[in-house]
């Protein structure tokens, strides 16, 4: 989504300017509409703002996965840890090795 998401939008901004597409009808004609001398204009399309602002959310994004990975490896680590200390403690405690050591 790096490329593609800024792509998509620079081709929707270059529709728009074209009149290609059309917004969305309101119930409301713009003759019926007193305007206060406020010209709404449209914001010029910066396609390396937003490029930027798209790299930033990829990179949380990756960040978020990494951290995710890193803390189930943790617990994975932690649980075979436990795993092997349990054993271990049964092991000893249990009559086993005595067993296994008499002939």
């Amino acid at each position: 989504m790096l490329l593609p998401k800024p792509l998509a939008l620079r081709s929707q901004y270059l529709q728009k300017l074209q009149g290609r597409t059309y917004g969305v009808l309101s119930g409301v004609d713009n003759n019926d509409v007193e305007d206060d001398g406020d010209q709404h204009e449209e914001e010029e399309f910066e396609f390396s703002e937003v490029l930027v602002h798209q790299m930033i959310h990829t990179i949380e994004f990756e960040l978020g996965a990494v951290s995710n990975t890193a803390s189930y490896l943790r617990l994975w680590a932690l649980s075979y840890l436990l795993s092997c200390t349990v054993v271990d403690a049964i092991f000893s405690v249990s009559n086993i090795p005595g067993l296994l050591s008499s002939k």
